[in-house]
């Protein structure tokens, strides 16, 4: 409710993934409410979990995705459910966040997708990772191909078959 307040907000969100598993009981008390689910290929969130500050989380981070996927699916075919991948927000932004802003029932504007750091309210949410900062390297979503193993890349893959096919990833 501050940062709603602080940014002048018709909408006000949180990002924390593990709401999904807490999702029945949101629902139970918020029936309507607006879900945007933001899913990211499954190679590159391992990479992403494996180079991360060299934390080496691939695996574990891999299958909570997938658990949490498996919780989310159900439901995904509700008109209140939004489903987004990562790849089209960095890649595809404005026509993306387009579709974000129609589906919370937001007026939309370009201005919107220039970041002004004199205007942030909490600038400092930025600090843990200094790269957060700067403008966004769509390149960065498919890291991973040049990055990973490629016996990493089957093993994933095959893990993860399911949910790549879902949500659109081709293997």
């Amino acid at each position: 409710a501050d940062f709603a307040v602080r940014c002048n907000a018709s909408v006000a969100g949180d990002k924390w993934p593990g709401y999904i598993g807490y999702l029945d009981d949101l629902l139970s008390v918020f029936p309507d409410a607006r879900i945007i689910y933001n899913v990211r290929d499954p190679r590159a969130l391992w990479n992403s979990a494996q180079r991360f500050k060299d934390r080496r989380r691939g695996d574990e981070l891999l299958n909570l995705m997938l658990e949490n996927d498996e919780r989310i699916r159900p439901h995904l075919e509700r008109p209140n459910f939004l489903t987004v991948r990562y790849e089209d927000l960095v890649c595809e932004t404005e026509e993306t966040v387009r579709r974000m802003y129609e589906f919370l029932g937001c007026d939309f504007s370009t201005r919107y997708l220039r970041y002004d750091p004199q205007g942030d309210p909490y600038p400092d949410r930025w600090n843990w990772v200094p790269e957060a900062r700067g403008r966004i390297d769509p390149s960065h979503a498919f890291k991973w191909k040049e990055t990973v193993d490629p016996a990493d890349i089957a093993r994933i893959t095959t893990t993860a078959s399911s949910f790549m096919d879902h949500h659109g990833y081709g293997r």
